[in-house]
């Protein structure tokens, strides 16, 4: 980890998500000793000093829909400085450790850091943390898609699974939704979103989903790798000045089936909300991904029968993508202060894996 100073000295207190910028920016980037302290962990142990709030600015970046992102810039970047021109400032969303194990979710990005496929780890404090600013554009659901692209995030992934052994020989995904299932809220905290959730949420019937989807799984065999999780176009980057494409956000990476990786990314063509199901990949299209992603993750050019057999994996995790982030949405909708209708999302990816089921089965 880099020997330089932060713009904050970290401690016990909490920034709230709400919060406004011009109120959130003199407590990040000028003297903040009584917000912030180090995290005593062997990653994060390293002295924080504040620097003027003249030597940031801060903007807010909205694409998240689990926290809140706040990007510090240096104001003037032609006198040298020990300190980086930017730094992103993660604030958790509340509750949002129902879902993710936030220890685990900061020792991954150190080990990816160290493989050299994160930004730095700067810090910690009690609910976020600080990191380096990967240069370059965020995908959007369409830019994502097309075949050039397509084919750099299929081999980037390639090289991520190859790279980083899983931490684990099993597949998380299936547990980890057994586990949200069961958290799930009794209510909401208005009766908006009550009288929806109690129209279109029946835990019940998840279990009963998950167990099916679990069972179908069984029936191959388990490619688990570590896996990102969550390859929405927000967290795919295209450095144009190198040509290259990066991911960020390794908040929900854990060990898990390779196929899961692909299926979510996949479903990720089709955008947050309103959900356009029909920009899902064609055949050819997943085919083309999935050959050049095996090509990169085995260094040889992958067989017709290996290709087949990894695009039927990745059908029915398709379904698993829409389980998993449908009930993630439902803790959300109970919780989250971010302005996101995760209750209609949940509705729309729940319709979307039945539709597949139905599918299938004709």
């Amino acid at each position: 980890m880099n020997q330089w100073r932060v713009l904050v000295e970290f401690s016990r207190r909490s920034l709230e998500v709400k919060m406004a910028v011009a109120v959130v920016t003199p407590v990040c980037v000028e003297r903040c000793c009584s917000y912030f302290e180090c995290n005593p962990v062997p990653y994060a142990k390293l002295k924080f000093f504040a620097v003027s709030k003249q030597f940031y600015s801060m903007t807010r970046m909205n694409d998240g829909i689990t926290n809140v992102v706040l990007h510090c810039h240096r104001v003037d970047t032609t006198t040298p400085s020990p300190h980086p021109n930017d730094v992103l400032i993660r604030i958790y969303g509340p509750k949002t450790e129902m879902l993710i194990d936030r220890e685990r979710e900061l020792t991954h990005h150190n080990l990816l850091h160290e493989q050299g496929l994160a930004m730095p780890l700067y810090g910690s404090f009690s609910n976020g943390y600080a990191y380096g600013y990967a240069t370059g554009t965020p995908c959007t659901p369409t830019t994502m898609a097309e075949p050039t692209r397509a084919r750099q995030i299929a081999e980037h992934l390639g090289t991520m699974h190859a790279a980083v052994a899983p931490t684990s020989k099993k597949v998380t995904c299936f547990d980890l939704i057994s586990n949200w299932i069961e958290m799930l809220p009794t209510s909401m905290p208005d009766e908006a979103r009550q009288q929806v959730f109690a129209t279109v949420v029946d835990p019940e019937e998840l279990r009963e989903l998950l167990g099916t989807l679990q069972t179908q799984a069984m029936a191959f065999k388990q490619d688990v790798v570590f896996c990102h999780n969550d390859l929405l176009a927000g967290n795919v980057i295209f450095d144009e000045a190198e040509g290259t494409v990066k991911f960020i956000d390794y908040e929900y990476s854990n060990s898990n089936a390779a196929a899961f990786d692909l299926a979510n990314h996949f479903n990720e063509y089709c955008g947050l909300g309103p959900v356009n199901f029909s920009a899902y990949p064609s055949l050819d299209a997943q085919t083309d991904f999935v050959t050049a992603y095996l090509a990169e993750r085995f260094q040889s050019t992958p067989d017709d029968d290996t290709i087949a057999e990894l695009l039927k994996q990745i059908q029915l995790y398709r379904g698993v993508s829409h389980l998993y982030w449908g009930v993630w949405a439902i803790i959300q909708a109970a919780y989250s202060s971010i302005d996101f209708d995760y209750l209609d999302y949940f509705t729309q990816r729940l319709a979307e894996l039945k539709r597949l089921q139905a599918e299938a089965a004709a």
